[in-house]
């Protein structure tokens, strides 16, 4: 599996938004998803994901080809004890034989991993991982795969898949000696035990990019019952939600793998014994063993004892709320209703995510509980029988065939996709032609809608929900078909990831450009096209917090240069005692211009700033500016939160004017050489009485300074505001 570049937040657009549905329309329905088993829906579904919320065990089987697995083991680790299971398999079996068609090499190589990846969904797998060997062809040494495959390879890849996916426990199906026959089996069952050590020295293949992982524990399969074995399993146990045993579960999995078996079932009843070898162990555990976690800590509050890490202040109660929580939804959870479990399992998901924001210096931690999150959702959808379903108009559609006779031929490519730039210019910003596009595409949406929802109806579904994509249009009071405003344009990428050279650091990466036909500053009003690099370094090592940004600005205003700036810091510190106290340290500085009859503009654009930046009366924006921000928080009581600040501002140049949140001139720097603008002193007090609702309220003095003063009204200003918030 591979990470993603995570996309910043957007600022608020102050724009009005239409639905225009153009040719993409997206349903969420509720119904059964053809991929998803039926012992994963439902309330048997919802049983086995509470499994999974009870604990943090997680185990990773090796091997080296598809239906090498020992597939009950993992049905029975994953369906019957929650743990998170994965599945890591060498190759896909590409030099095997075709037992269903004529298909071999690559292609037969394709047929595997689907097969395996179907055979996963019987097994309960959480992830299936392959790594970039192939299958060459049948072989009896392992001298050969490690000369062919190159032994420093295949273990880079399984050592990064390895501390991406973060196991407590390591099984290999193979032993690494002459026993397990094929030469690939062999390299399997050896590279395991290497990778075992090798994941966890920061010295081996550093240039992975993820951070080393300790396995906890290494297992090895293959034992008969006479020899050294350590553990155990008989996955011939019978489930009550499966209504089979284990094994039995899993070979109808393995019969999906038809190009090796032709489809063959073949259930055994009874008993299903296979015996384990432990290899190596960091934890204490006994010589006879009874699980593969047996000295590992893996309730929810024994987090940070299983990640071998002191719990920072505040986790002991965190995760026992996590816990208390996974615990209510269990006891809630009723075969008829499983839906009765979800309200625990709401406040489940609440108190996991605010763990995570707290256990951001514990990279580990954050891990396990992203796990959590993940498994909180999952649960809560498949309590409620949620289902996502997206649609598209097909190539050559009627509708499009409308579109393309009302606004051009040329719209339509020739593997008939359409052209929606394009679209946009003829369409948006002509009132007539606007109609014509809606007359078209509307009455198409509300007929695939109706159909949608006759058929959740005819499914017994209580909830459908249609989602229509939106475009930004100017505002005209009045009037709800606004058109499209076109004189600004707006774009770039975004890019974070951890830095670790500081402590808990992360960086982001950012190029935004800003195009608007009507830019306004102190300087005047004219044509812009300005662009913003910028980075942003940030962390939390408790008791510690700081975030660092800087911008260059560089571009054209009214035919002259664009050459502006900003930098921004926010450090506090989290004293451990009663009520957390925070203290903390805000400073801003943006440029200004610093003459306004020259062509070269040093006004600082913040683009889409948030309106309260400086505070909730938000009378001044981040322009011109030099701020000092001194903050104290406080924590009286469980979700109340007390915010005490006094804000200082002054202008960066004396050229220029001060802007309010909209990016409006407020005074001219015309007017006035003086600096201090003035002070602002905020009081506020925050109550969230529970996940739906939250109290607020704030009480904020702003003092003018000797710049307001000697440009016009000057008069100081009290707001006071309440808020009762509902979220959804």
């Amino acid at each position: 599996m591979s990470s993603a570049a995570r996309l910043k937040p957007s600022r608020s657009i102050p724009h009005s938004c239409l639905l225009v549905p153009a040719v993409l329309l997206l349903s969420l329905g509720l119904h059964a998803n053809p991929d998803q088993l039926p012992q994963d829906a439902g309330a048997v579904g919802t049983w086995q994901r509470l499994l999974k919320l009870q604990t943090t065990a997680s185990v990773m089987h090796t091997t080296a080809h598809p239906d090498d697995e020992h597939g009950g083991v993992l049905a029975q680790l994953s369906r019957g004890q929650g743990a998170r299971v994965s599945l890591l398999t060498l190759n896909r079996g590409e030099s095997g034989d075709n037992a269903i068609g004529s298909e071999l090499f690559d292609a037969v190589g394709l047929i595997r991993t689907e097969e395996l990846l179907m055979a996963g969904r019987y097994y309960g797998l959480d992830r299936q991982y392959f790594t970039t060997v192939i299958d060459y062809g049948f072989s009896k040494r392992l001298d050969e795969t490690l000369e062919k495959w190159g032994r420093e390879p295949v273990l880079r890849d399984v050592v990064r898949i390895i501390r991406r996916d973060r196991p407590f426990v390591l099984v290999a199906r193979f032993q690494g000696n002459e026993r397990d026959g094929h030469g690939n089996h062999q390299a399997a069952g050896l590279i395991t035990q290497d990778a075992f050590k090798a994941a966890a020295d920061p010295k081996m293949f550093p240039e992975t990019g993820v951070s080393p992982w300790q396995v906890l524990k290494l297992y090895m399969g293959g034992v008969r019952e006479n020899e050294d074995w350590t553990l155990r399993t008989d996955t011939g146990e019978y489930s009550p939600w499966l209504g089979d045993s284990y094994q039995n579960f899993s070979r109808v999995g393995l019969s999906y793998q038809r190009s090796q078996n032709g489809g063959r079932l073949l259930t055994q009843p009874g008993p299903s014994y296979a015996y384990y070898k432990r290899l190596a162990s960091v934890v204490d555990a006994p010589p006879k063993e009874r699980s593969f976690f047996e000295g590992i800590d893996t309730t929810v509050p024994g987090l940070f004892k299983a990640i071998r890490r002191p719990a920072p202040v505040g986790a002991s109660a965190l995760l026992a709320s996590i816990d208390a929580e996974i615990k209510a939804a269990t006891s809630a959870f009723s075969l008829k209703d499983p839906s009765a479990a979800v309200p625990a399992l709401a406040r489940g998901l609440a108190a996991t995510r605010k763990a995570i924001a707290q256990f951001t210096s514990e990279p580990n931690a954050v891990f396990m509980l992203d796990v959590k999150e993940r498994q909180f959702v999952d649960a809560i959808n498949t309590a409620l029988g949620i289902e996502l379903e997206a649609t598209a108009q097909a190539p050559g559609s009627p509708v499009l065939r409308a579109i393309a006779a009302r606004f051009g031929q040329d719209l339509i490519d020739p593997a008939g996709v359409l052209d929606r730039k394009t679209l946009r210019r003829r369409a948006m910003g002509d009132p007539a032609a606007l109609a014509d596009l809606n007359r078209i595409v509307h009455p198409d949406v509300l007929r695939r809608r109706a159909a949608l929802e006759r058929e959740a109806r005819a499914r017994g579904d209580r909830i459908a929900v249609s989602d229509i994509p939106l475009l930004f249009e100017a505002a005209d009071p009045g009037a709800f078909d606004d058109v499209r405003d076109l004189s600004r344009e707006f774009f770039g990428a975004y890019a974070t990831g951890p830095l670790s050279p500081l402590p808990d650091g992360h960086v982001d990466l950012y190029y935004l450009e800003l195009v608007d036909d009507n830019a306004t500053f102190d300087q005047g009003t004219a044509h812009e096209e300005r662009r913003s690099v910028g980075t942003r370094l940030f962390g939390k090592p408790q008791p510690w917090d700081y975030d660092l940004e800087a911008v260059w600005q560089f571009g054209s205003f009214d035919g002259g240069r664009i050459e502006a700036w900003t930098f921004a810091s926010d450090t506090g510190y989290t004293i451990p005692m009663a009520m957390s106290p925070r203290l903390s340290l805000k400073a801003d500085i943006a440029s200004g211009d610093r003459d306004r009859g020259v062509a070269t503009l040093q006004s600082f654009n913040p683009l889409f700033p948030r309106g309260s930046y400086f505070g909730e009366p938000a009378l001044i924006g981040p322009v011109n500016l030099i701020d000092v921000h001194p903050m104290l928080r406080l924590e009286p009581a469980a979700g109340v939160r007390v915010y005490a600040d006094w804000d200082w501002f002054w202008r960066q140049s004396t050229a220029d004017g001060i802007y309010n949140a909209g990016l409006a001139v407020l005074r001219s720097g015309a007017l006035s050489n003086e600096r201090y603008v003035g002070s602002q002193v905020e009081i506020a007090c925050e109550w969230e009485l529970q996940r739906h609702v939250a109290l607020s309220g704030y009480y904020a003095h702003f003092f003018a300074g000797a710049f307001l003063e000697a440009t016009g009204p000057s008069e100081d200003v009290d707001y006071v505001s309440f808020w009762v918030t509902f979220k959804f």
